[in-house]
């Protein structure tokens, strides 16, 4: 069963705490106080959700909110997970808050880009999230990403090979595409992800929820030492503790750091990105004089930023990418590698141009003339040419 709402008794005992001033603090930083459109919130029915659940249906009528609550099963855990869709549905309900409720079997999904289970749950709740924002009218989603989960996400960033900008780890607001690289909205619009407990850790959100007196559900896989995350949580974490009790705050702070230099970085490759870079048809063509003449911590964020308009997001997108790019760059004519998820990059004389070919049949596109060696092979930027006579065939290199 769901917590009882509250009567005015108990509200009137209820302790207008930190969570909530945090919580308070972030809508009217981020302009959701008296939004005319909905804000949706992601609910699994753990402390985490609950509390933000909670606080910002006690901030409601303070700061204007309108609210609609959003699960998705996974039917991952059999009962359990119907139970976790029957517990956000009552509590919807007791609340007076809309909710919409989805049903996945996220083990049959097709693997795609997401190869664990982890990230295919991951990415059929972002899609069924978006279809709650497209058919509500939201302004986005609010999640319940906490300051433990920041401590993981850079973690794990650092563990699979990350460069300065992933030490940010999540950022408090996220415009996000679906690891498939389709739309996450009839629209075509990516997905707005708010993450107001950022600042908030996992221990204050179960204290939130006993000063509530809430009984969130429990999710026994969080406490399975099977994926990368969930060790990180369950072995690494501790041990490193051992080392230094307080590393999750020196993580943070280093997280903190990072944010504010690569803002700086970020504003300079703001600034030279319309000298160096023009859209076409194949994608994106950079200047590559231009790009060699900058520093390398503004070019490697620059090459960084071209991938994620190439791609929506950055997803399995490593600092090893960014380094293979940069060699390319500064390599000879004609070279072309393929990385993660079908992007293909190819060098000419002037220019460096970066593709997503993922999907597509027909090849690069060639930009200028080229003279064929007939009979013979010709090598052209993203393709390798065998004639044969006075005929040949091009086959995509």
């Amino acid at each position: 069963m769901a917590p009882s709402r509250e009567t005015g008794a108990a509200q009137s005992k209820y302790p207008k705490g930190l969570l909530e001033d945090r919580v308070r603090a972030f809508i009217e930083a981020n302009g959701l106080a008296d939004s005319p459109r909905p804000l949706v919130v992601g609910v699994s029915g753990g402390p985490d959700s609950l509390s933000l659940i909670y606080a910002l249906h006690h901030l409601a009528d303070e700061l204007g909110l309108v609210l609609h609550i959003g699960h998705l099963n996974h039917c991952l855990r059999g009962r359990d997970s119907d139970e976790d869709a029957a517990f956000v549905a009552d509590m919807a309900r007791q609340l007076g808050i809309p909710c919409t409720i989805g049903r996945e079997d996220v083990a049959l999904r097709p693997a795609g880009h997401s190869s664990s289970l982890e990230e295919k749950a991951r990415e059929a709740r972002y899609e069924f999230l978006a279809g709650v924002v497209e058919e509500t009218g939201a302004s986005g989603v609010a999640v319940a990403h906490t300051a433990d989960d920041q401590t993981e996400t850079m973690l794990l960033h650092i563990l699979r090979g990350t460069g300065v900008s992933g030490l940010r780890g999540m950022r408090p607001i996220t415009d996000i595409k679906a690891p498939s690289g389709k739309p996450l909205s009839l629209s075509g619009k990516l997905l707005r992800l708010f993450r107001p407990l950022l600042q908030v850790t996992r221990e204050e959100t179960e204290a939130y929820c006993r000063a509530l007196g809430l009984s969130p559900r429990a999710d026994y896989t969080n406490q399975l030492p099977d994926g990368l995350r969930n060790r990180i949580r369950l072995e690494l974490l501790p041990y490193l503790r051992e080392y230094n009790p307080n590393i999750d705050q020196a993580i943070r702070r280093l997280g903190a750091a990072a944010s504010l230099d690569t803002a700086f970085i970020e504003a300079e490759v703001e600034r030279v990105w319309p000298t160096l870079v023009t859209e076409v048809d194949e994608g994106l063509r950079l200047s590559r004089e231009k790009l060699l003449s900058l520093h390398p911590a503004p070019r490697r964020y620059l090459l960084r930023r071209a991938l994620q308009v190439i791609l929506g997001d950055l997803v399995d997108i490593e600092q090893v990418h960014i380094l293979s790019l940069e060699e390319l760059l500064s390599g000879p004519t004609g070279k072309t590698i393929h990385l993660s998820r079908g992007v293909t990059a190819i060098t000419e004389y002037d220019d460096f141009i970066l593709t997503g070919m993922e999907g597509k049949g027909d090849g690069p596109s060639l930009s200028a003339e080229h003279t064929l060696q007939v009979p013979g092979v010709t090598t052209l930027p993203g393709w390798k040419v065998s004639a044969i006579g006075k005929s040949g065939t091009g086959n995509g290199d």
